[in-house]
């Protein structure tokens, strides 16, 4: 435990350097990228894990969304040898329930991602990469719009099916 004037901080443990971290914003939470492969969720108060996210590289990037829900994590994306990913670097962004560490939505984005932010209301994730700004749409609701909206029209029964499944009634 580390004492700083009056306040106390526990250490958080982890097992690989810690490039990134971010506090809820409510201020009782912290999420960390770690080179361990995990993105942790800490209780600030007490220092106790409260949620252990794996992936399958080393996790470059955190960030809470502005209403503590979500977790945006960038991590190395280790796909299977191809050619077409020959000497170009890609991260794999996701977001996550706080509460239970499901995922939610996943993107493959080209360069290193050095930061994460939510915005316009926690319906949009930006990813900084080396190379460019990725706007990320992640709520079901925000994709089937946004699919209207470039196509022009709504969405078929069979494209629904395709693209949204049977989770969500066709509508």
């Amino acid at each position: 435990v580390i004492k700083l004037g009056s306040t106390r901080i526990t250490p958080f443990r982890h097992h690989a350097f810690v490039p990134d971290l971010a506090f809820s914003p409510e201020g009782r939470r912290i999420v960390t990228a770690c080179a361990d492969k995990f993105a942790r969720v800490f209780d600030i108060s007490i220092g106790t894990e409260l949620v252990r996210i794996p992936h399958d590289g080393v996790v470059r990037a955190v960030n809470f969304s502005g209403d503590g829900g979500f977790v945006a994590t960038a991590s190395e994306y280790t796909a299977p040898h191809d050619e077409s990913f020959i000497g170009l670097g890609r991260d794999v962004v996701r977001v996550f329930e706080v509460k239970t560490g499901n995922e939610i939505a996943r993107r493959i984005v080209v360069g290193i991602t050095w930061g994460l932010s939510f915005a316009e209301g926690d319906h949009v994730l930006y990813a900084a990469t080396d190379s460019r700004l990725e706007k990320m749409l992640f709520r079901t609701e925000d994709l089937i719009a946004d699919a209207c909206r470039l196509t022009g029209r709504s969405l078929t029964k069979e494209e629904w099916q395709e693209f949204i499944g049977p989770a969500l009634r066709f509508r």
